[in-house]
Parts: structure tokens; C-alpha cells; sequence
């Protein structure tokens, strides 16, 4: 942020993206480290980032934080990630509040299963097929598409926009995909 300050003059746009997601234990086995783990990086991560990044913003910045999907809905075997990202859009949605007469505006995005290199690491590839059979869209989201729904938030044309927390998803959150609905019909002898 200095190196910005120092060269630019002001922070435009700040995008709160470092994150951590495992599975692990259940809420009822998991241990303090376990939940710190997430907690860390996604939202002491998101707050300090908005905490550094303000006082050089001027009006008319923005600031973009990344949730999850996980953190509008559970998930079993991921606790400490959801109770994380449910969190980071709890503190958007008061900075929006709290920083709107500045006229700063703070939204969150939540990615469902995006292609990227941490959904290629070993162990991910039911997530993967889970999410082309369950989504509506019925792949997986490309970076480009969540980089496109950054740029919006950030464009000076997204003006009155504040407080949001956007799915992008392929429409896993609207309901179950006609393919995942088909074979629940199928397993189920009707």
C-alpha cells in the first residue's frame, strides 16, 4: 500500500482476495488451531486490509472483498471455512455503513468452485465433478469471469453499489441443477 501511496498518490481499489479453505474436522472435533487457520488470513486478513487501505482512499473508491459460496450456505467438513467467510461478509456489509459518507463503497463477491490452482491440488476432483453435475451452469467458473465481476464493482459506473455481497456461482445458490435433480429423481426408483 505504500509503494501505491507513494507512486499514485491514493488507493482506488482494494481488493481483499488472500484466503484458506480445508476440510477438517467437525465443528464438534475441530481444535483451536484448526479455526484460527481460517480465521487468520480470511478475515483478520480482510480487516486489516481494510483498516491499512482507508484512511488513503478518497471518495468514490472501492473496495472489493472475497467471500465464498461457503459463506452464504454450510458446508459439512469445512466449519472453520464457512464460520471465516460468513464473517467477511458481516465486516463488508458494516464498512459499507461506516465508510458510505466517506463515499467509499465496500461489496464482497462469493466465488462458488473457480479454476484455479488450488482446486487442481490432490483430493479436489469430486468437488470439481460435484459441481458440474450440481451447479445450473453445470462447469466450474474461470478466474476471467470472476475478474470481470471485480472490474464492475470497481468501475466508477458501479457508483451506487455498496453493501452487496454477489454470488457467482453458475446458479448452484438458486437451486438444484436439472442434471442433479434428474439423477436424485433416478436413485430414488421414480
Amino acid at each position: 500500500m505504500k509503494w501505491t501511496v507513494d507512486h499514485h498518490g491514493k488507493i482506488d481499489v482494494l481488493v481483499n482476495n488472500a484466503g484458506f479453505g480445508q476440510v477438517g474436522p467437525t465443528v464438534s472435533e475441530w481444535t483451536k488451531e484448526d479455526l484460527n487457520a481460517h480465521l487468520q488470513p480470511n478475515v483478520l486478513g480482510v480487516a486489516y486490509g481494510m483498516k491499512h487501505a482507508v484512511p488513503h482512499m478518497h471518495r468514490g473508491g472501492s473496495i472489493i472483498n472475497v467471500s465464498s459460496l461457503g459463506g452464504l450456505m454450510g458446508l459439512p467438513g469445512y466449519g472453520a471455512y464457512v464460520a471465516s467467510k460468513f464473517a467477511v461478509i458481516g465486516l463488508t456489509k458494516t464498512a459499507a455503513i461506516e465508510l458510505g459518507p466517506q463515499g467509499i463503497r465496500v461489496n464482497c463477491i462469493c466465488p462458488g468452485t473457480i479454476d484455479t490452482p488450488m482446486n487442481q491440488r490432490g483430493g479436489a476432483d469430486a468437488e470439481l465433478e460435484a459441481v458440474k453435475i450440481a451447479a445450473p451452469l453445470g462447469r466450474i467458473g474461470k478466474p476471467d469471469e470472476v475478474a470481470a465481476l471485480m472490474h464492475f464493482l470497481a468501475a466508477d459506473d458501479c457508483g451506487y453499489v455498496s453493501g452487496e455481497a454477489i454470488t457467482i456461482d453458475g446458479g448452484w445458490l438458486a437451486g438444484p441443477s436439472i442434471a442433479l435433480f434428474e439423477r436424485l429423481v433416478s436413485s430414488s426408483g421414480q
